[in-house]
């Protein structure tokens, strides 16, 4: 049973996003329809490459290592390397492994897996009205089943796990849709009180693609972030819009008790790129869950009309 559905005896993890073994056990809140997605839509700003008004935070094309705007944020059954197998532009990419296939059944079941970066500066304050811009490719190039994320907008860690108040504002997550591989995008869209179910607490699956193995795919997101419904997402994938929502609460901003999130605690993580997941089951061989995933172009920046300084393709 995960712990934070204990709801006491538990301490606190490192990171708490999720706590089930199973991604097919999150209980995520149904799709939205095609015809609500199209309404949402027609709401959002253009993208086209000559916007650049905002401020440019991380650039990082993961040319050299380390890598200077990340830190590693990795498992020990987990890898994050720099990789010139791969690039979308330059020499070379992030490299990023789970369930490595030389493991032992025992180093398989040790912890779950991961192997991400996460953003040196990670603080991202809630209701401060603030345009946040994030852009990045991923291939694919292993995937035979679900992992957990490969990116999150990461709810704060609880102060007291028995009090859960996780809930991703936003989260890219492989899982399969009808048998097939597939990205699916997780919107936290009617926030308040956490539901104390991880990442997925209050979370809606808006929207689904298939994996394309060995292919570059480039998604930009713009989002800010409010606990009193004036909070706002839109995300494209290689230059289309795939959703757009305003008047958001699109955090959880009290926790599974019934308790406010305190205010020095009032700002999410992020972004966090990479592969989280799957744990090894204790009778399995470790083989099967290998996945490797390669991400580069990983920009953000804050402000207005910022897509041109993060979008992949315009760069």
């Amino acid at each position: 049973m995960a712990c934070a559905a204990l709801l006491a005896g538990c301490a606190e993890e490192e990171d708490a996003d999720l706590d089930l073994d199973d991604p097919s056990e999150i209980e995520w809140v149904p799709n939205q329809s095609t015809a609500e997605l199209a309404a949402a839509a027609t709401v959002a700003p253009r993208a086209v490459c000559s916007e650049r008004r905002a401020t440019l935070r991380t650039v990082e094309a993961f040319e050299s290592f380390p890598f200077s705007a990340f830190k590693m944020h990795t498992y020990p059954a987990s890898t994050v390397t720099r990789s010139s197998r791969f690039a979308r532009k330059g020499r070379s990419s992030m490299r990023a492994t789970v369930g490595d296939p030389e493991l032992t059944p025992t180093q398989c079941t040790q912890r779950r897996y991961r192997g991400e970066l996460q953003a040196n500066d990670l603080n991202i304050p809630w209701d401060d009205g603030v345009s946040h811009w994030w852009g990045m490719s991923f291939n694919p190039t292993k995937f035979p089943g679900d992992a957990y994320s490969l990116l999150q907008l990461h709810a704060p860690i609880p102060y007291v796990k028995a009090c859960d108040y996780d809930g991703n504002s936003i989260s890219l997550v492989p899982r399969r849709v009808n048998g097939v591989m597939s990205y699916q995008l997780g919107i936290l869209e009617r926030g308040g009180r956490s539901e104390a179910k991880g990442a997925g607490s209050n979370t809606r699956l808006v929207w689904s693609e298939p994996m394309k193995l060995n292919a570059w795919s480039d998604f930009v997101f713009n989002f800010t972030l409010s606990s009193k419904g004036q909070g706002y997402v839109h995300v494209w994938r290689n230059g289309q819009l795939i959703y757009s929502r305003t008047g958001l609460t699109n955090v959880n901003h009290t926790d599974s008790c019934g308790k406010p999130v305190p205010p020095e605690k009032r700002a999410s993580k992020g972004p966090s790129v990479g592969i989280y997941g799957p744990s090894c089951r204790a009778n399995a061989t470790p083989s099967p869950h290998f996945r490797e995933l390669y991400v580069d172009e990983v920009r953000t920046a804050r402000g207005p009309s910022g897509y041109g300084l993060v979008a992949p393709e315009c760069q």
